[in-house]
């Protein structure tokens, strides 16, 4: 090899090393450059300038290189603030997670705008369009059933409650700020607010069957009560140390009417109207429109109602009335001649009732006279 040779074949190399040099030292400003930006558009979608963020996360989808180490996409994004900005979920319209401080549980999955984790069933996209094409949609929350999903919470926390009713040992504990407003004895005025969490003002009844008050506690919260609820190991609902097994005693084998006459008897005595009303509503359900007592049965709710050993007070005489019509009713639609015959001779010895019976007698005759 000449001297000349060997002369250029040291430049032709020394040119090779001086153009890696500059290629890898512009590939690495370009990784930096990279990191940095997507850093800097995280940076703006989680803080206060959201849309010079997703601009900058567009721009740099547009022009996306296979530097797939250090890039980053719209697809990808995680929003790692505690506090996403609205505007910027609305434009981020692909794919994105949004995480709490933690990075733990996401609080929302969107896939094309649709919520996929948390959003409830009737605002899902498989539902929307039956709102407008086939008018069958989901039943959507309303103000009621918020109502009564906000109550339900309260009443299976047992958190802050500062009042413990007691029921044959079971206790039942309830929330002051909750009875307001429902009860209006003056012994159970007298104590709300009076206790703590810590240590609650206990109410005791003694005379009361521990599923009358569960069944309170639940119309207390929920507005409502049911005669059987079924729970997991027993029929009491509310109690602070449920029973092992079902609770058994009179009311276990309580008919219905029976049951609700003890409901209305316990609303009297809490002086409680609503749970009165409902207690009646139900008494009407059964004696007017479900019913289809036998002579025997209808004496019995005549004994209750009217007997020396009657279950509620009565003050207005609505009950009085209610089994008046409901023998109308049984009389004139479901008795033949015999059983009604049969009635008369079992209720002949409750006088109020057979006063009560003659005196609607004559009216509803003197009405059909007059009409």
């Amino acid at each position: 090899m000449t001297m000349y040779s060997a002369c250029l074949c040291q430049e032709v190399l020394h040119w090779k090393q001086t153009i890696k040099g500059r290629l890898v030292n512009r590939v690495w400003k370009y990784i930096v450059f990279r990191t940095l930006q997507c850093h800097h558009a995280r940076y703006l979608v989680c803080g206060k300038h959201p849309q010079a963020g997703i601009n900058a996360l567009e721009n740099q989808d547009r022009s996306r290189q296979t530097y797939s180490s250090v890039s980053i996409s719209i697809e990808e994004l995680i929003l790692t603030s505690s506090n996403p900005r609205p505007e910027s979920i609305r434009r981020l319209g692909k794919k994105f997670t949004v995480r709490d401080a933690t990075g733990l549980e996401p609080r929302l999955v969107m896939k094309g705008g649709v919520g996929t984790k948390s959003t409830p069933e009737w605002m899902s996209l498989e539902n929307l369009p039956r709102i407008a094409f086939k008018n069958d949609p989901l039943e959507v929350p309303t103000e009621e059933s918020e109502r009564a999903e906000h109550a339900n919470k309260v009443l299976q926390s047992k958190l802050g409650c500062d009042i413990l009713l007691n029921s044959h040992g079971l206790i039942f504990p309830i929330h002051s700020a909750w009875a307001l407003g429902g009860p209006n004895a003056d012994w159970m005025l007298k104590c709300l607010f009076q206790g703590t969490p810590e240590h609650p003002c206990e109410i005791t009844f003694p005379v009361f069957f521990p599923i009358v008050v569960d069944r309170f506690v639940n119309f207390l919260y929920l507005h409502e009560y049911q005669r059987h609820v079924d729970t997991e190991v027993s029929n009491i609902a509310h109690a602070e140390k449920k029973p092992d097994s079902p609770y058994i005693d009179i009311t276990s084998d309580m008919k219905s009417v029976r049951f609700d006459l003890e409901m209305l008897s316990f609303a009297e005595f809490l002086e409680y109207p609503a749970l009165i009303d409902a207690a009646y509503v139900k008494l009407v359900e059964q004696l007017l429109s479900k019913g289809d007592f036998p002579p025997t049965a209808m004496k019995d709710v005549v004994e209750w109602i009217h007997g020396a050993g009657k279950i509620c007070e009565d003050k207005e005489g609505s009950l009085k009335q209610l089994i008046v019509a409901a023998t109308f009713v049984h009389g004139r639609k479901f008795w033949e001649q015999d059983q009604r015959d049969e009635f008369v001779g079992l209720v002949q010895h409750q006088e109020s009732f057979v006063k009560d019976m003659a005196a609607a007698t004559l009216a509803l005759q003197q009405a059909g006279e007059s009409s």
